[in-house]
């Protein structure tokens, strides 16, 4: 099955590389399979976004551990749980609907050195799928509190798999203004973000 997905990457990976990874964070999640020789030849972006699926994963389908309990699948460890996380903190956005008071309670519970992570997730999936408009995000931003630059990190990666897939829209542009404090073009072209991933 992992041939089969690595035939699929040198067709999509240029335009849908975050995808492609998450998918195989969901199968990975699936099977049970967490650990995979293969996933220590990928760069760590991309082995993050591996582990970003397998937390939306099992936030969306054993939400009642995952999010209610704040469980943690076994052979998950440190590092892969900043991916983890990720996938959660998405999760969490589309639990919450976007409904910024309702997400910021389904954070609070979890241990504050899991809280940047999850304001990453939430970054990415408010960045991506739209929806919010200039208020929501300015108490978005305002809620984020210490975890503003997480939250930032994710509107990025959203921003960077919405111009690699010729999907700007309106929206990831507002987004980075409001939340970034710059235009789409600057965050595109923000060394410092690559660094957070090398």
């Amino acid at each position: 099955a992992l041939d089969n997905w690595k035939k699929f990457y040198q067709r999509s990976a240029k335009v849908h590389t975050f995808h492609m990874h998450i998918g195989l964070g969901w199968a990975f999640a699936k099977t049970e399979t967490v650990q995979s020789p293969y996933l220590l030849s990928m760069q760590p972006l991309m082995r993050l976004m591996v582990f970003d699926g397998m937390g939306y994963y099992y936030g969306l389908f054993k939400g009642r551990r995952t999010v209610k309990n704040q469980w943690v699948p076994e052979g998950i460890v440190q590092q892969e749980l900043k991916g983890f996380d990720q996938g959660l903190g998405r999760r969490l956005w589309y639990i919450s609907k976007g409904e910024v008071n309702e997400l910021v309670q389904l954070i609070q519970p979890f241990q504050l050195p899991r809280h940047p992570d999850l304001w990453r997730g939430v970054g990415i999936a408010c960045g991506y799928v739209g929806g919010s408009g200039k208020a929501d995000m300015e108490r978005l931003l305002h809620f984020s509190d210490e975890c503003k630059d997480d939250l930032c990190t994710g509107i990025a990666l959203a921003a960077i798999s919405r111009n690699a897939s010729n999907s700007v829209s309106e929206h990831i542009n507002l987004a980075c203004n409001i939340i970034c404090g710059k235009p789409l073009k600057d965050v595109l072209n923000d060394e410092s973000l690559k660094k957070q991933f090398e």
